[in-house]
């Protein structure tokens, strides 16, 4: 998968460095710098005090969250 692929810190639980995917889209808390995009996948990178952020910190693997009214789930985390 395009996670695996990219050399990353490996996290148990969200936190700031961490690279969550979810469906089809995916999250990396740093630093807030945008949209990145990578072998075609779009990342958002925020920072740790965006809203987004505050949803994820903490979560783990299969843990759902609602965003934009959506129930979304945390499918991947690296």
């Amino acid at each position: 998968s395009m996670v695996s692929s990219l050399d990353l810190k490996s996290f148990d639980k969200v936190a700031s460095g961490s690279l969550v995917r979810s469906g089809n889209l995916y999250f990396m808390i740093l630093t807030s710098i945008g949209k990145l995009t990578v072998e075609g996948k779009d990342i958002f990178i925020v920072s740790a005090v965006a809203p987004i952020s505050k949803l994820l910190l903490g979560k783990v693997t299969g843990d759902k969250f609602l965003f934009n009214k959506k129930e979304l789930s945390i499918d991947e985390l690296c």
